[in-house]
């Protein structure tokens, strides 16, 4: 072994005016059995200067250390290629002229290595059928680096967005200074957002449209209950009560929003025509049993083998029952009722309909 405790150097030849020129730096020592042993001798192996350089031979008993590229009328060497950094290849062989030459085509190629002198990792890859058994590979620029400080690729993704953050924010305290009153002022002409609004769940109630916003929510057979009537499990089917049997469906209560009407799917699996009694009911939680209200009752007839769709609107509670929307809030749920007294009776689901001025939920 070899192992040099202070640093050296080696001679740097002047440049050729006119051609480019490889460089090798060598170390040359040849062992002998003797104390001392022969000393190692540290220098510079000159190339011959051409258009398209070529790395001169390596001397006997001589180990390479760096290639070094040395420009047409340069003062010192342009590019230094240092040997002996950790070096791991797969699927390429590296030639005297310092090249990487493809060994099977058909499959990828990989080299990483490491610089000691800037602490860096890197890594180039070759996808598969890029290139042909023994072509010269090209390894572009490292798929991947990485430092102490981590990856570089994310280090300057981070550095753009750090900076387009800030001119976004730039432009928003413009915007802010001259369009908006923050007093309550209006903006006059196109707003153009380049991104999503985010709203904090706070900041729904300060969200307001100039009109209704309308949405639907469904409600599926299985979310309704009754003792009276029959689970087939993706309906309820009623059964036969001279005094009238009643199905209860839940209605989804979203806070600030107003139920308008309920679309009801009804079917009749039998041949003798039922009436069908549909209303709501309501209460107040603190006081669930005694509170409980019933209110907006309509019949309708369902013929035998008949299929039906009934709008009812949402009335209000107490009376007169003017037609007015359900306003939900935190303190009153409310539900459908689904009465009849003859069996055979198919509730098949609703469709609720409602509307609000602020944000929908």
């Amino acid at each position: 072994r070899i192992e040099e405790t202070e640093a050296f150097s080696v001679p740097q030849p002047v440049a050729d005016p006119d051609n480019p020129r490889i460089d090798l730096v060598v170390c040359q020592h040849e062992y002998e059995k003797t104390v001392p042993a022969p000393l190692a001798i540290f220098t510079t192996v000159s190339g011959t200067p051409a258009p398209e350089p070529q790395p001169p031979d390596i001397p006997e008993h001589a180990v390479l250390l760096a290639a070094c590229h040395m420009e047409a009328g340069a003062e010192e060497w342009t590019d230094i290629y240092q040997m002996g950094y950790p070096v791991r290849v797969y699927n390429a062989e590296k030639q005297a002229d310092h090249t990487w030459k493809i060994v099977l085509g058909a499959r990828g190629a990989m080299m990483e290595l490491f610089d000691p002198n800037s602490g860096t990792v890197a890594a180039f890859c070759v996808a598969p059928d890029t290139y042909a058994d023994g072509d010269t590979i090209e390894w572009g620029a490292p798929v991947l680096e990485y430092n102490a400080d981590g990856i570089l690729q994310v280090q300057s993704v981070q550095a753009n967005l750090d900076q387009e953050i800030e001119d976004r924010e730039a432009a928003d305290t413009t915007l802010n200074n001259t369009k908006l009153d923050k007093a309550g002022g209006t903006i006059s002409g196109d707003l153009v957002l380049e991104g999503k609004l985010t709203l904090d769940a706070d900041d729904v109630n300060d969200i307001a449209f100039d009109d209704w916003i309308e949405f639907t929510r469904w409600v599926q057979p299985c979310q309704a209950n009754s003792k009276d009537w029959e689970n087939l499990g993706s309906v309820w089917q009623s059964i036969e009560d001279p005094s009238g049997t009643t199905l209860y469906v839940p209605l989804p209560g979203i806070i600030g929003a107003e139920l308008v009407s309920v679309d009801i799917g009804l079917y009749n699996v039998g041949v003798a025509s039922y009436n069908v009694i549909l209303g709501f009911s309501t209460a107040n939680w603190t006081n669930f049993l005694t509170s409980s209200k019933d209110f907006g009752e309509v019949t309708i007839g369902v013929n035998g083998s008949e299929s039906v769709v009934t709008n009812v609107p949402l009335v209000d509670p107490e009376p007169p029952n003017a037609p007015l929307p359900f306003a939900f809030d935190s303190a009153h749920p409310v539900w459908l009722r689904v009465k009849t007294g003859g069996s055979g009776i198919l509730f098949t689901g609703a469709k609720l309909n409602y509307r609000r001025k602020r944000v929908v939920v």
